[in-house]
Parts: C-alpha cells; sequence; structure tokens
C-alpha cells in the first residue's frame, strides 16, 4: 500500500534539506552568507558569471597589498565580497540595487581595461588569451605543426598547402569551418565588436553595388567574400589570416602592401586627434536625452590589423561604396 501524498511530501522536503544543507557545505563559494544561517533556502545565490567567493588563495596567485582579504585560523586568506568589491557592505545589498557603475564597483576602481583588475591577483602572461590569428612562428616566419593546432579554432582540419591559394574563385563552402561562416566569428568576438559593425551584416540587393564590390576586387587584387544571398560577413572587411600565411595571388608589392596586417601582437591602437572636442560637443544633447552616465571619445586609428584593405584612410569603404557619380579609378 502506498504511504498518503502528505508522507511523501514529508519525506521529500526532509530530504531537499538535508541536500541543501550537505550542497552548501560542499560548495559554500556558490552563496552568499546571510547571517548565521547554512540553508540553501535562506542563502541568496550569486549571478552565473560572478567570480568565486569564500575561498582560499591557493599560491599559485598573488595576494595583492591593495585588496582586502579575510584570514582564517591557519594565517590563510580567503576571498570576501569586499575583496572584490568597494561599495561598502555590498553583501547586504540586492542585486538589482547594486551600482555595476560605481566608479569603486571593483576595489580602488575604475579599471579600463577590466582585466587589469584580474591581474593584481592572477599572473598576466601565464592566463593572457592567445591570439589564434598569429599563425607564424616568430623564428622561422612559417606555420609549424604547432601553429597549424591554431586553425583548427575555425576549421574542421588543417588545409593542404595546396588548397591556401586564395582566389576570387574559392567557395565558401570548400573551406570546412567548424560554424557557418554567418557565425563563426561569435565563438571569440561579440556581435558588435565595433561601431556600425550591426549595420554592416546586411544583405545586398542593389546591383550596382555588386557590380561595384566586383570592380574592386579586380581592381585591388582582393578577396571581398559575401554570405548567402550577397549578405555582408565579418570576413567580408576582415582577413582572419596573418599575412603569409595564405599564399596570396597578387601581381606586384603594391597589391601585398594593401593587405593590412601589421603588428598583430601590438593590436588595434589610437591616438588622440583634435576632432575629440567636437565630437564629444556634438554627442552632449544625445548623451543628456538619454540619461546616461557615459561619455565618447573620439581617437584616431594608428594601428590597424586584419583588414583586406586600409579602413583609417577609406579605401576599405570605397571598396563598397561609391559617394560620387564619378570613377573611383
Amino acid at each position: 500500500m502506498k504511504p498518503p501524498a502528505l508522507f511523501t511530501i514529508i519525506i521529500l522536503l526532509s530530504c531537499l534539506f538535508l541536500y541543501a544543507e550537505l550542497y552548501a557545505e560542499l560548495y559554500p563559494e556558490l552563496y552568499v552568507e546571510q547571517g548565521k544561517a547554512k540553508s540553501l533556502l535562506t542563502k541568496e545565490q550569486l549571478p552565473p558569471l560572478h567570480h568565486r567567493s569564500h575561498i582560499i588563495m591557493p599560491d599559485s596567485l598573488l595576494i595583492p597589498s591593495s585588496l582586502i582579504f579575510e584570514e582564517t585560523d591557519n594565517k590563510q586568506q580567503k576571498i570576501v565580497c569586499k575583496t572584490c568589491h568597494g561599495i561598502k557592505n555590498i553583501q547586504d545589498k540586492a542585486f538589482d540595487q547594486v551600482d555595476k557603475y560605481d566608479d569603486n564597483f571593483l576595489t580602488n576602481g575604475p579599471y579600463k581595461p577590466l582585466s587589469d583588475f584580474c591581474y593584481l591577483c592572477h599572473k598576466r602572461k601565464e592566463n593572457k588569451r592567445e591570439n589564434i590569428h598569429i599563425l607564424l612562428d616568430a623564428q622561422t616566419n612559417k606555420v609549424t605543426q604547432k601553429k597549424e593546432q591554431q586553425c583548427l579554432y575555425c576549421h574542421t582540419r588543417v588545409l593542404k598547402q595546396d588548397e591556401l591559394i586564395a582566389t576570387n574563385d574559392r567557395k565558401l563552402k570548400d573551406i570546412k569551418l567548424r560554424l557557418p561562416i554567418e557565425k563563426i566569428c561569435y565563438g571569440c568576438h561579440l556581435r558588435t565588436p565595433h561601431l556600425n559593425a550591426l549595420e554592416h551584416q546586411v544583405k545586398i540587393s542593389d546591383e550596382d553595388m555588386l557590380l561595384h564590390i566586383e570592380k574592386s576586387r579586380k581592381h585591388y587584387q582582393v578577396t571581398l567574400p559575401l554570405g548567402q544571398d550577397n549578405q555582408v560577413l565579418c570576413v567580408t572587411c576582415h582577413d582572419p589570416h596573418q599575412q603569409g600565411v595564405l599564399q596570396v595571388l597578387q601581381k606586384d608589392e603594391q597589391e601585398k602592401n594593401l593587405q593590412v596586417s601589421t603588428d598583430l601582437i601590438k593590436g588595434i591602437t589610437y591616438q588622440q586627434h583634435p576632432w575629440a572636442e567636437v565630437y564629444a560637443n556634438d554627442k552632449a544633447d544625445r548623451l543628456q536625452q538619454m540619461s546616461t552616465a557615459n561619455s565618447l571619445h573620439y581617437q584616431r586609428i594608428s594601428n590597424e590589423v586584419l583588414l583586406r584593405l586600409p579602413a583609417k584612410n577609406g579605401t576599405l569603404c570605397i571598396a563598397c561604396h561609391d559617394f560620387s557619380q564619378e570613377r573611383l579609378w
């Protein structure tokens, strides 16, 4: 005979409480302490991407004097809320009441880039993400067997040398990508990594523009690939391969110099420009209408990388856009 429903519910609740107690003991870093209670039902779960809390700092990490840790009975340093956050009594505030834009949201902040805060404890060199686009070995200037493994981040297999000849006739389906070419870049990059990125990812229906792009391909001797239904892709403008990886068929040194793949270690850099003041004044009213405390700063690009044509002088733009009624060349 089955036990009464009420008795079954009591048994299930008892198991839940026992499981909650055990889970809280095993994984205390996942929850915020609320008084002396230890039950999961009296703890507030941290956000999904929150750093682990209430854990002992391992010996492999740095312990900066600028951050406050809680010392255990064994003289070990424990990460607590005030270690990373400078907002007073942040542990007592509801998540939606915490001002994430407060300069002291992260202790002694703000930090630009954000990774500078992470590197207070984590060793920069050991934790720095590898740039998978740097495919040429620094010593040999060739794609070594070790570097070939980086190809597999995007490709399902390492292509053979005779498959690496980049011509305008090569089909996108032949390059064996892990994801559709429209989505492959989003495995690492944001959908909007720079201004107007999203607005450019459209399907071109203008026959004049398509004709103009084809003329640009022949004039500059570059590949400007489009996706299904002539959709503009990340790789339409960006060349994901370091210059020299592919055996690009070009006529002379002048054409080779059009491929923008300069210092990949330095990456894209900016410099101050007199136009910044004009730009700030132009956007001031709009920012005020948006009721945002954010500010905009205009800077001029000084070093650009992984582009099929130079962008800072407009060459890349006029490969697709015709801004005049006259011929561009």
